[in-house]
């Protein structure tokens, strides 16, 4: 088991290849998906301060040498062309697009080649961590459109079935079933969070109206338990600070911790 997380380990590691080969290989290996995708997490990761501080270095030392001259200067006029360009269309944006663009697994994207491109660009190292961290965590979690775990792995008295998008389907009651490319959901999550992000005034004043439209159980008794105890009522909603409201016939309560379970 421990010769497979290494493996899954240094696959991550890898440029071009990264979090999005490593997954799939871990599980074909047979690995649990939730330790692998840490692990991949961790691999991807690891290299990132190394090419920040050290990559542009070693082009520049590069740049006039005879054998890899002509390589140092395409990486060097193509990074710094492809970053300004960036910087010019993403403005203050510039984490965001640098996020997006490590975690949208499409060929020439990814960790290694974000960094290389946000030290070119002189961007602030604690920018880089965040991007590169919230597009590796992105780019994990899109891989499991297609997975779900099986009954038997989920905590004791899981609510709900665990599925994936392919199994449910997208259009609701009576709609024809169908199966999302991975494509086309990438497309859709990336103009959401850049939606997001360009308005972000409007998205937060809009989001806990969103999620209560699709809010499961909303005016059925639910059960809600946490850490032993059990508190039951009539689920009402979200509440201002983004907890579930529960009528318990006394009081309308908000919680923000717990497991939910519908009620008897």
């Amino acid at each position: 088991m421990l010769k497979s997380y290494l493996i899954v380990f240094f696959i991550s590691m890898l440029p071009l290849i990264e979090l999005r080969g490593a997954i799939p290989v871990g599980i074909g290996m047979g690995l649990p998906i939730l330790p692998t995708y840490l692990v991949c997490v961790v691999g991807n990761m690891l290299p990132v301060p190394f090419i920040y501080l050290f990559a542009r270095k070693v082009l520049i030392w590069g740049y006039h040498k005879p054998i890899i001259g002509p390589f140092c200067r395409f990486c060097i006029v193509k990074g710094e062309k492809g970053g300004r360009a960036l910087e010019a269309k993403a403005g203050r944006g510039l984490v965001a697009a640098l996020l997006l663009f490590v975690g949208i697994p499409l060929p020439g994207t990814g960790a290694w080649t974000g960094t290389l491109a946000a030290s070119i660009l002189d961007m602030k190292f604690k920018d880089v961590l965040i991007a590169c961290m919230g597009g590796v965590l992105l780019a994990g979690v899109g891989l499991d459109v297609v997975w779900a775990p099986d009954a038997a792995e989920l905590r004791a008295g899981a609510a709900l079935e665990a599925i994936c998008l392919a199994e449910a389907g997208v259009g609701g009651k009576g709609a024809t079933k169908h199966i999302p490319t991975a494509e086309a959901l990438w497309q859709q999550l990336v103009i959401c969070l850049y939606s997001a992000y360009n308005n972000d005034h409007s998205f937060l004043e809009r989001w806990r109206e969103g999620l209560d439209e699709v809010l499961l159980w909303r005016g059925l008794t639910v059960e809600l338990h946490d850490d032993g105890q059990v508190t039951r009522g009539r689920l009402e909603g979200l509440g201002a600070s983004g907890g579930v409201l529960l009528d318990t016939g006394a009081r309308v309560e908000e919680f923000f911790c717990g497991s939910l379970r519908r009620g008897g």
